[in-house]
């Protein structure tokens, strides 16, 4: 944390990953800007700095929601990362070609795509990437970290990792896994 790495907790539910971020939070330096995300606020960060966004279901009448990749997309605009590395998750499927609209302009560096099965998927988000990019005439490199969490994307895993120049890293989904394990 204070070599200010990319730090990436995953787990399944009950597995303490609020609780080991709580504890990462201590190493933050007083002075720095910390922006969480939630479905429900969970993490307990004691910072000055904070910016809580939350999401929240539509009401009876159907109105207010407040999705979470709204508030993913207003805090890319509003936020001032100082050049540091920038790693955001995409949605799953056409979601995700959409979010990409909205991230690729705001100067992110490493894109995660969940579900990846084959490196097919790989390919179209790279695709879509370089378009956007052609489109507002952005350069550089934009770095791809397909997440696998299904036993098809296992078996692909080789031919995604090597699918692509810019993939730098595989990440698994366990939780996925455990489940196709237990049908």
């Amino acid at each position: 944390v204070r070599s200010r790495r990319n730090v990436l907790i995953s787990g399944g539910t009950g597995s303490a990953k609020t609780t080991m971020l709580n504890a990462l939070s201590s190493f933050i330096d007083e002075r720095e800007r910390i922006v969480t995300i939630e479905d429900a606020a969970e993490l307990q960060l004691h910072q000055r700095h904070v910016i809580r966004l939350e999401s929240r279901p539509s009401n009876a009448e159907g109105n207010g929601e407040v999705a979470i990749r709204d508030l993913v997309r207003n805090a890319l605009r509003a936020v001032d990362f100082h050049g540091s590395e920038r790693m955001v998750r995409i949605n799953q499927g056409e979601l995700g070609m959409q979010d990409l609209e909205w991230i690729v302009p705001h100067n992110v560096h490493v894109v995660l795509i969940p579900k990846v099965e084959h490196p097919r998927q790989v390919d179209r988000v790279q695709n879509k990437i370089e378009d956007i990019q052609r489109a507002h005439g952005l350069k550089g490199d934009i770095y791809l970290m397909p997440i696998i969490e299904s036993p098809r994307g296992v078996h692909h895993a080789f031919e995604i990792a090597a699918g692509d120049p810019l993939v730098v890293a595989l990440t698994l989904g366990l939780e996925d896994l455990s489940h196709a394990a237990a049908s």
